[in-house]
């Protein structure tokens, strides 16, 4: 006869089942995720939010410093520091204003008129960033800043696109080609068909023929 052997009680006995957020997984793994959980409890406990919180004061707890006023407007501007400091005071009580109060800021071409906050009755003033002047044809009021520009581009050659990668680079805010177009009728044609680079070369054939040759360049 075969020999028969006897069941112990430790084969009796039924393997543990472990589980971790609900799902069945094994002994090496429970006690790996166990492990890690109470690592970043710890962290969290000394590094973490909770610790941060307790950092913060209260609301009934003044803070000795105050926080600084940060300028919400971002970017570089042109501005004419006379027109600047002329406009610069609040229009219901006088009160001088601040950069760090600048709310937001409208945009006209190269020019903009900034809304401040006064900090002591909390009214908005604009503030313009340069002086306007009337538009002969059309007898609307225009930036200094935005005709001088049209001007200066128009007489070197170049166009809208060449002043807007420009005012790119100097992290300025961009012309609108609709706003460039009104402002070079306004300061005519004339420039741009003088100095532009396809001109300046049927010039100086011209000259080439009409010139002597000791004055030619």
């Amino acid at each position: 006869m075969p020999p028969v052997f006897s069941k112990t009680n430790n084969d009796c006995e039924k393997k543990k089942v472990f589980y971790w957020k609900g799902k069945k997984v094994t002994e090496r793994k429970y006690l790996n995720m166990k492990k890690k959980s109470e690592w970043g409890k710890h962290i969290r406990d000394n590094y973490g939010i909770r610790r941060l919180q307790e950092q913060i004061p209260k609301p009934n707890q003044e803070s000795e410093q105050p926080s600084p006023s940060i300028c919400k407007v971002e970017g570089r501007r042109i501005v004419n520091l006379k027109v600047i400091t002329e406009n610069s005071f609040c229009k219901h009580c006088k009160e001088p204003l601040r950069i760090a109060d600048i709310e937001n800021d409208t945009k006209y071409g190269l020019a903009s008129i900034f809304n401040v906050k006064c900090s002591k009755c909390h009214t908005i003033t604009e503030v313009p960033s340069d002086s306007q002047h009337q538009d002969k044809s059309t007898k609307k009021m225009r930036f200094d800043t935005n005709t001088k520009a049209v001007a200066g581009i128009l007489h070197s050659g170049a166009g809208n696109g060449h002043l807007n990668k420009f005012l790119a680079a100097l992290n300025m805010p961009a012309m609108n080609w609709k706003t460039f177009k009104l402002h070079e009728k306004e300061v005519g044609y004339g420039p741009r068909c003088v100095f532009s680079p396809v001109a300046s070369y049927f010039q100086y054939k011209l000259l080439v023929k009409v010139l002597p040759r000791d004055r030619r360049l």
